[in-house]
């Protein structure tokens, strides 16, 4: 039986179950910001003067997490904390198995053409079980542009703040080890906001809303067949309700 979620709009406690949102401006808005506790040294400082007083750094804003076994040990050995003891344990939503060769982080360009179906129907969700996958949108020049200019390139149908959304499905596994639909979500994204994916975290196939939109993304992966990814179709899809007018987050300025 077909079912309907509204997307609702992104934000870090919301969406946290399923990985983290990467939007400096609400990070720097922050009266107070604790260490996440993927951090081996929670007493630390999570924002940085950088580049001789020119910069600001906010660190550690995502957890990445590669959930290979034979690669943990390592990863925990060289992430002690300031005890001498073992890193704190990761956040992940599913048990790694035996694998078959290391992976590598791969860092790569997306490129995403927009999809008109409107409410959208998602009919598959996917998951990379033992990594984090990390999606972070980037400007090209002509996007700028576009951008400044929304109301009139758009003729007025799309504002500013909607020329660059972006829906992000996501659902946790059931005890079957499938995605468990009664825990599926959907966000919009917007052009100043990054997501990644807890390993294990079933998700759908990044959904550009109005413009066509690169990302950058990070994943460790090994090129083994059912290991980086696994692919799992719905049984009846579920309908995602999309607020077109730009009512799910007020305005932000201009980048």
């Amino acid at each position: 039986m077909t079912s309907t979620v509204t997307a609702e709009p992104l934000t870090t406690a919301a969406y946290y179950p399923y990985g983290d949102v990467l939007d400096l401006d609400a990070l720097m808005a922050m009266p107070t910001r604790t260490a996440p506790t993927f951090t081996a040294n929670t007493s630390a400082p999570l924002v940085i003067k950088a580049n001789q007083g020119t910069a600001i750094r906010v660190v550690h804003i995502a957890e990445l997490l590669n959930l290979r076994p034979d690669l943990r040990a390592a990863n925990i050995a060289i992430n002690p904390d300031d005890k001498g003891n073992s890193a704190p344990q990761p956040h992940t939503t599913t048990t790694p198995t035996t694998v078959t060769t290391p992976a590598q982080p791969n860092l790569s360009f997306f490129r995403c053409a927009p999809r008109s179906a409107r409410p959208f129907p998602a009919e598959l969700l996917e998951r990379h079980p033992y990594s984090t996958q990390v999606f972070i949108p980037v400007y090209r020049a002509a996007d700028r542009l576009v951008a400044d200019g929304a109301d009139r390139v758009l003729a007025g149908t799309v504002n500013r703040q909607c020329a660059y959304r972006y829906l992000v499905v996501v659902a946790l596994n059931g005890k079957d080890d499938r995605p468990d639909v009664s825990t599926l979500r959907a966000f919009v994204a917007h052009r100043w906001q990054g997501v990644s994916y807890r390993p294990g975290v079933w998700h759908h196939p990044m959904i550009v809303l109005e413009q066509e939109t690169d990302f950058i993304t990070l994943i460790w992966e090994n090129g083994a067949a059912g290991e980086d990814c696994q692919v799992e179709h719905l049984a009846a899809p579920v309908l995602i309700r999309i607020l077109e007018s730009g009512e799910q987050q007020p305005m932000r300025p201009k980048l």
